[in-house]
């Protein structure tokens, strides 16, 4: 990779920093806006491979950290999915608002405790998503209706844990069955990140993620 197209990214709330990571490839098809419950998650090793692998896809990818180094010593702050997703929304502000984003659309992946925090958010905010992706994620920390999610969607779980992979199915069957929207569920042993990667680059190859915003958008503006 080309490293002139990633850069550091520190978003101040509440006096607190939180350090990110955004990379930019050339003409870029999508966004994928990371939502992860730890600190450091920028930095990660799956949360690298991942961006490294959409970078080859031509997605851009923004990863921040939802709660700061000194929040994360504290295991309720982690466990916290409000504060969580009221940093998520900052996030997307910032996305919304740079010049290398701004026009790009969104595909949300939410990672662990962050799937909560995503599927939180975007039950409840107006900005257009046009994909979800949630790996392992604590979907039994959300507090919303699975089935109001009308995008396409993709639950991976990695079967490292019985109790895990129960919620996603229970999230997952909450949905119903609607072939429009594309929901999936993945749980088998096998490697996460060319499995979501593979799912989502097929969302923006069919122009999927692309034109269910545009329809979201359209039908809240009366059109």
């Amino acid at each position: 990779m080309d490293i002139s197209q990633r850069r550091s990214v520190r978003l101040t709330v509440d006096g607190k920093p939180l350090e990110g990571t955004l990379t930019v490839p050339r003409q870029p098809s999508d966004l994928v806006l990371f939502a992860t419950g730890t600190a450091g998650a920028h930095l990660a090793s799956l949360e690298t491979k991942m961006v490294d692998h959409l970078h080859q896809l031509g997605l851009a990818t923004l990863v921040v950290d939802l709660i700061s180094p000194e929040e994360a010593t504290e295991r309720s702050n982690r466990l916290n999915i409000e504060l969580l997703t009221s940093r998520l929304a900052i996030q997307f502000d910032w996305a919304a608002n740079h010049v290398a984003t701004a026009d790009l659309g969104t595909i949300l992946c939410g990672v662990g405790t962050g799937a909560a925090a995503a599927v939180n958010y975007l039950t409840s905010a107006r900005r257009e998503v046009g994909a979800l992706t949630l790996l392992n994620g604590r979907v039994d920390l959300a507090s919303v209706d699975f089935a109001g999610i009308d995008i396409p969607s993709f639950f991976f779980v990695d079967n490292s844990s019985a109790h895990l992979t129960e919620c996603n199915r229970e999230a997952y069957r909450a949905l119903g069955v609607d072939h429009e929207h594309k929901h999936y569920l993945h749980a088998v042993s096998e490697d996460a990140v060319s499995v979501v990667a593979r799912w989502l680059n097929s969302q923006v190859s069919s122009g999927t993620s692309h034109a269910r915003a545009l329809s979201r958008r359209d039908s809240r503006h009366g059109v």
